[in-house]
């Protein structure tokens, strides 16, 4: 077996003993669960290479525990004669046929071929016939699944599991799957996809979507499928709003309006706004109903939560616990959460924290606005007698050093709220991956969202309220608003 045969591969570069230690038993814990392992290096033996290859049984028995979806074997009853099929000698078939992909290099699932939740109990299901039955996507997946369960202490000590906690300790420099073939030259999935998807040639063609699941994943070929609807929700937007500006050029100078305010701003924008606001609800409507066909027809809208696996971080935060007991759904035993001990005063102190995070943004806001008061209250009282032309450069002074300030504030806070938002996501000890990311997209959308756009609330809702009239200014410190 060669490094191109593999699913998996680690690298590493130290050579301490501790590191080396903790690789050895990482390594044979690995064998015992089934892989098999290669270990390469190069001529220093300064980096190393080991490359992970999953058997057939392996991958059997763990596309039974993950539930994977395979191709499920035809019968004589599953023909093309129950589909009706669609009419394609229409001229809208035809058209739409030129915007289609090569199907003889990337051939879609036809409507006899179903794909089905494996289980090994009814494997005579299933069309298996060899490793090469499971798709590149399924197979990095079994293996993620295992580098993230398996101990590296002799011992089984809390925390020291997974190969996140290795990378983090530098003991492996990196971990990833290997793709399917090179990529620019053989009959690979990798160099098909990248010629008749990734091409710029391409760009007007439909994505194949099968096959960008099959290859990377149902979650990766979501992301495309949503990317792919947006763009193509944008033509007609894109194509009235070119018109709209050709009218504003070509009546700048003749339309009242738009000769007043200075601006391309006319009648054909205030239609322009009207239609985007239709065509806001009609995506997101639309999209719902493409989500949801997707959903169907890759058979992930029925996936429940009890149905996953636990994550390895919470088995290991919760291997101290004495009372366990068996999951009906995973047929795995499971560590018993007390919610009122752990559950709840960790989600109590999680949303106090976002609580006192989202305060931090604003305060910074209002700082910055204290900072412009007191420094215009300086430039204006104190070096007014000194330089007449102040008023010019204070200006610019203040705007310019407080524009800084803020754009400081931003960065800096959002590093942080990055890292307090996936440690408090983690202390929240949710059981499986999706309650994790449905947490912490939360909380970054959350904090991200104050963080970015509370000076733009600022100027939109607040600043200039507080000017008074003519007859009335008000002041700050002495200085009119």
């Amino acid at each position: 077996m060669s490094v191109n045969n593999g699913d998996f591969v680690l690298v590493w570069e130290s050579n301490t003993q501790n590191d080396q230690s903790k690789r050895e038993i990482f390594e044979k814990n690995l064998k015992k669960d089934g892989l098999i392992l290669e270990i390469l290096s190069n001529n220093e033996g300064k980096v190393g290479f080991i490359s992970i290859h999953t058997p057939l049984n392996v991958l059997r028995t763990y596309a039974d525990i993950l539930g994977i979806q395979l191709p499920m074997r035809k019968t004589p009853e599953m023909t093309s004669s129950v589909f009706n099929p669609i009419n394609k000698s229409t001229f809208f078939c035809k058209f739409f046929k030129y915007l289609e992909y090569n199907r003889e290099k990337l051939p879609k699932k036809s409507s006899t071929e179903f794909d089905g939740v494996y289980s090994r109990e009814k494997e005579y299901l299933f069309s298996i016939s060899g490793s090469t039955s499971f798709p590149p996507g399924v197979r990095s997946r079994v293996v993620d699944f295992i580098l993230k369960r398996t101990s590296y202490s002799e011992n089984d000590q809390l925390h020291q599991v997974g190969i996140d906690k290795l990378l983090t300790e530098k003991v492996y420099s990196a971990a990833y799957p290997l793709h399917d073939g090179r990529l620019t030259s053989g009959t690979g999935r990798r160099c098909l996809l990248r010629s008749e998807w990734g091409s710029l040639q391409k760009f007007y063609k439909y994505q194949p979507l099968e096959a960008v699941r099959e290859y990377l994943g149902d979650r990766v070929a979501f992301y495309f499928a949503w990317l792919g609807y947006y763009t193509q929700m944008l033509i007609p937007a894109s194509i009235f709003g070119i018109f709209c500006f050709i009218y504003g050029l070509s009546t700048l100078y003749s339309n009242k309006y738009s000769e007043q305010i200075q601006s391309l701003d006319n009648e054909a924008t205030v239609l322009f706004s009207v239609l985007m606001a239709f065509w806001s609800v009609l995506f997101l409507e639309f999209w719902k109903r493409y989500a949801f066909e997707l959903s169907c027809r890759w058979d992930v809208s029925g996936k429940i939560q009890e149905e996953e696996y636990p994550r390895p971080d919470y088995l290991a935060r919760l291997r101290g616990v004495k009372k366990q007991e068996l999951n009906v759904v995973t047929r795995t035993v499971e560590p018993v959460l007390s919610f009122w001990k752990k559950k709840f005063p960790n989600t109590l102190f999680s949303i106090s924290m976002v609580l006192l995070l989202s305060s931090l943004a604003v305060s910074a806001v209002v700082a910055v606005i204290l900072y412009r008061i007191s420094i215009t209250v300086v430039i204006f009282t104190q070096w007014a007698e000194y330089d007449p032309r102040v008023h010019s450069w204070g200006l610019i002074l203040v705007h310019g050093t407080a524009v800084l300030i803020n754009l400081l504030f931003i960065h800096f806070f959002d590093w942080l709220y990055t890292f307090l938002a996936e440690y408090l996501t983690t202390i929240e000890l949710h059981r499986t991956q999706s309650e994790y990311d449905e947490s912490l997209t939360l909380k970054i959308f959350l904090l991200k969202f104050i963080n970015f756009y509370s000076s733009l609330f600022y100027i939109a809702f607040f600043k200039g309220k507080f000017v008074g009239t003519p007859q009335k200014y008000k002041y700050f410190f002495w200085i009119s608003k």
